[in-house]
């Protein structure tokens, strides 16, 4: 028997390494965005991984948060962003000096998405 097909939900999903950083984004995206969908995904899991697993790690986390819905992916830890672009994905990064333009960044790009869609 077929599954029901998931309708996935447009969404901004957030990648963190540690569920540390979810709350301390969630309370910046409340001030600079509060109507933006958010999903985060704390990926506790790569720490310790090396670069290569990493790689295959962060494009699978990008692929599903894609698939599930998410209209722009945020990586939030610098090693995560960074073997999303050396697998040359298409996900934004947090600075994590100043997180602010990487929120804004994410929502800008998120209104942009949902106007195409």
């Amino acid at each position: 028997m077929n599954e029901p097909r998931r309708i996935p939900v447009k969404l901004a999903a957030f990648l963190h390494s540690s569920a540390e950083s979810v709350a301390a984004f969630d309370k910046l995206l409340a001030e600079l965005a509060p109507d933006l969908p958010v999903r985060h995904a704390a990926l506790t899991h790569l720490s310790g991984i090396g670069d290569e697993q990493l790689q295959t790690e962060a494009a699978l986390a990008v692929q599903e948060e894609t698939e599930a819905g998410a209209v722009v992916v945020l990586c939030v830890c610098p090693r995560l962003a960074a073997a999303a672009k050396a697998a040359r994905l298409d996900a934004l990064r947090a600075d994590m000096e100043d997180p602010t333009d990487a929120i804004l960044q994410a929502a800008e790009a998120y209104r942009k998405a949902a106007e195409n869609a």
